[in-house]
Parts: structure tokens; sequence; C-alpha cells
């Protein structure tokens, strides 16, 4: 957000520009235990969506990338570091 503040005066001079944020798919279709990562992403689409539209009307476009899945430990990490606390015993099947 500070970024795109501070680059809004250069584009609205020369009446055009493109804006471009890379998120994850998990800012439209969640899954269990990343619910804060998710909550950013769901924010930085809605950051991203909302200002497209204040935007358009002085040509300066506003645009996401999602990438496809990429292969690291992060499921992984989750689960061993988030998943394991059997002290939550609601959770249990």
């Amino acid at each position: 957000m500070e970024l795109t503040r501070a680059i809004l005066p250069y584009f609205r001079k020369q009446k055009s520009g493109n804006i471009i944020s890379v998120t994850s798919g998990v800012g439209r279709d969640t899954v269990p235990l990343v619910s804060i990562y998710a909550a950013s992403k769901f924010a930085l689409e809605g950051f991203c969506e909302s200002l497209s539209f204040e935007l358009a009307a002085q040509n300066i476009k506003v645009k996401i990338i999602e990438p496809g899945n990429i292969s690291t430990n992060f499921e992984q990490t989750t689960k061993s570091n988030f998943a394991a606390d059997h002290t939550l015993t609601d959770y249990l099947a």
C-alpha cells in the first residue's frame, strides 16, 4: 500500500501506469490451517479490486498475479507447527 501511495503521483502525472501485485489462489479459495495467510491474501485482492475501480478513469491499471501451485514445504510446515496441538481436543474426529 505504501508503494502504491508513493507511485500514484507519477502515474497520475503521466496519465497511465500499471500496478501489479503477486498474491495467491488462497485469496479466492482457502483451505484449513492457513486462516491468517488467507486473510492477508483476501485483503490484498480486495485492495487491488477496489483500487482498480478507483483508478480506471485515470488510465491506471491494477492487476494481480496468482501463480499456480509451487512446490514448497509450506503445507508440511503448517501442519507440523500448527495442526499438532493435542490439547485442542474439539477438533479431533
